[in-house]
């Protein structure tokens, strides 16, 4: 027997739960009646532009925009919501600086006051030490004369350490904070819910994948009684695999532009873009794209998969295969032709955050429940018209409690004994 959910409406309030906590260090109470919460509604709003705002930003040049007073296809009720809301919570911690939040906004405010120290000398290397901060920071890397901790690493490796993080004379003023606040709540939320909304469908319709899965979660983290802790995480490969397959064949963000900062030429294409030429790249075309995916539109996991790399080029685009993206079939991507996130210096700041949190998610759910199809599942899915984001209109699937086999952990995540209880 199983439950049949609105697995969309589920994964809107668990994510926007998770980013609350990590952001701000409060509960949301996601599972309450949420129509009258103004955070919810507001966010609703970042996610969801008005059509008319959305057109306008598409179509019009920047000078119109200005005049016409649209900054963001996002409505201005919900940025001035979010920003106000943020230097409140800035200014309070601030005045009261008595508590450890171990959140987002401390680290902000720690890396504002440079307040991130050294307690070793330069070597000239990269070394990882431990600091001992009130701010909850447990490991800095090494760079010069200053530390970076371990988050502001995870959160700005693929931008470079810029003006925002202590390194030498610079800092993280309270305007980047704001800034950085109002991605993590734009991206965050509903990247994490679309994603894992993506994912249970497909692994509704591809039981075979999903036990897969099972089997390796319940192979590294056995009864659900040891702490799932990174080292754990990094030793399921078909977990990673899953969720690249799905920000793949399901890609959210459906286009990305970027402005040229200098003269480029296209190889020997004859074609030279110019500095200050705005570029748009069809992410979700290229990962759809047959000469990179063959049958782009199947779900396949495998096509990631350590022993699939000599094979990735001939697995249909249009086919979901997590396998695609397992270890042994990584060196066969052609590079730059799998960017959820973007890539550079403007990939998404929120990427290691976004997919830490799906991974803890997915496991902890995949313990528990099987997602199943029920006779209300759109096959296929029902997807929402906009070109600002892909995403499902409307998703039911079944949640069925789990009541397995016991299974021993072996040393080998992978290789897997059953025992009847």
């Amino acid at each position: 027997p199983y439950t049949e959910v609105d697995i969309i409406d589920v994964f809107d309030r668990l994510s926007a739960d998770i980013v609350t906590t990590c952001l701000y260090s409060f509960k949301l109470n996601p599972w309450a009646d949420t129509s009258a919460n103004q955070f919810v509604v507001n966010a609703t709003h970042t996610f969801t532009p008005s059509r008319l705002r959305l057109l306008l930003y598409t179509l019009l040049p920047k000078y119109m925009l200005t005049a016409l007073g649209v900054k963001h296809p996002v409505r201005d009720s919900a940025n001035e919501y979010f920003i106000s809301m943020t230097r409140h919570i800035i200014a309070e911690r601030k005045r009261n600086t008595s508590n450890n939040y171990n959140d987002f906004i401390d680290l902000a405010i720690n890396a504002e006051n440079n307040n991130i120290e050294s307690d070793s000398q330069d070597t000239g290397d990269h070394n990882i030490s431990a600091t001992n901060g009130s701010n909850g920071v447990k490991k800095g890397i090494k760079r010069g004369d200053s530390y970076m901790s371990e988050d502001e690493a995870l959160a700005n490796s693929s931008n470079g350490v810029k003006k925002g993080i202590k390194r030498g004379d610079s800092y993280m003023s309270e305007d980047e904070a704001l800034a950085n606040s109002w991605v993590f709540i734009n991206s965050g939320c509903k990247v994490i819910a679309t994603t894992l909304v993506f994912i249970a469908y497909e692994l509704a319709l591809h039981p075979n994948h999903q036990q897969r899965l099972y089997e390796e979660v319940k192979g590294c983290v056995g009864t659900g009684d040891k702490e799932i802790d990174f080292e754990s995480i990094s030793q399921m490969p078909f977990l990673e695999a899953v969720i690249n397959e799905s920000q793949r064949l399901h890609t959210i963000s459906i286009r990305m532009r970027r402005m040229a900062v200098t003269d480029y030429e296209l190889g020997d294409t004859g074609i030279t873009i110019r500095k200050g030429d705005t570029v748009d790249i069809p992410i979700y075309a290229i990962h759809h794209y047959e000469q990179y995916y063959r049958n782009p539109n199947v779900f396949d996991p495998y096509r990631f998969m350590p022993h699939n790399r000599d094979k990735l080029y001939y697995r249909n685009p249009n086919v979901f295969d997590p396998y695609r993206f397992m270890p042994h079939n990584r060196d066969k991507l052609v590079p730059n032709t799998y960017i959820p996130f973007s890539l550079g210096n403007r990939q998404c700041i929120a990427m290691r955050f976004v997919l830490l949190e799906l991974r803890l998610t997915l496991i902890n759910l995949i313990l528990e429940y099987r997602f199943v199809t029920t006779v209300h599942t759109d096959r296929p899915l029902r997807l929402l018209p906009s070109s600002f984001q892909h995403s499902p209109q409307r998703l039911l699937l079944g949640l069925e409690k789990r009541v397995e086999a016991n299974i021993e952990r072996t040393a080998n995540a992978s290789d897997i004994n059953y025992k009847e209880i």
